[in-house]
């Protein structure tokens, strides 16, 4: 929900660096709230995983993935890792609920496309 380009760009070098076909950053090992986790994976990977897909695996992709008991990669960067834990907060939208917290988010930013993930963690705690 609370995308970050740059946060994203270096993540992907990296991943094309290790020549992985899935890597990972999740909110347990960086301290991040729950939407702003991120998964990068190949076409190969889920071309691969074509095989016995449930209604479930074709609409989240990579639980076929994790199901696949192959090892997963993740990466675990401490120049990504927050100083304070935010893994109780969510800033995914699921439910109405949680579109009007993101709205409210953004509605304190003058330029969404200029802010950094960090400093949307803020303003979203200063909100809960």
């Amino acid at each position: 929900a609370l995308p970050d380009g740059i946060l994203i760009k270096k993540i992907l070098k990296k991943f094309k660096q290790v020549k992985k076909s899935y890597w990972y950053i999740n909110k347990k090992d960086h301290n991040f709230p729950k939407g702003l986790s991120l998964e990068i994976f190949t076409v190969k990977k889920i071309l691969s995983l074509k095989k016995n897909l449930t209604k479930s695996d074709k609409e989240h992709v990579t639980k076929a993935i994790y199901k696949s008991k192959k090892k997963y990669y993740r990466l675990i960067d401490n120049k990504i890792k927050l100083e304070k834990n935010f893994s109780d907060l969510n800033v995914s939208i699921d439910t109405e609920k949680d579109l009007k917290f993101v709205r409210s988010i953004f509605k304190k930013i003058q330029n969404p496309l200029k802010i950094s993930y960090k400093n949307l963690l803020k303003i979203a705690i200063n909100l809960k």
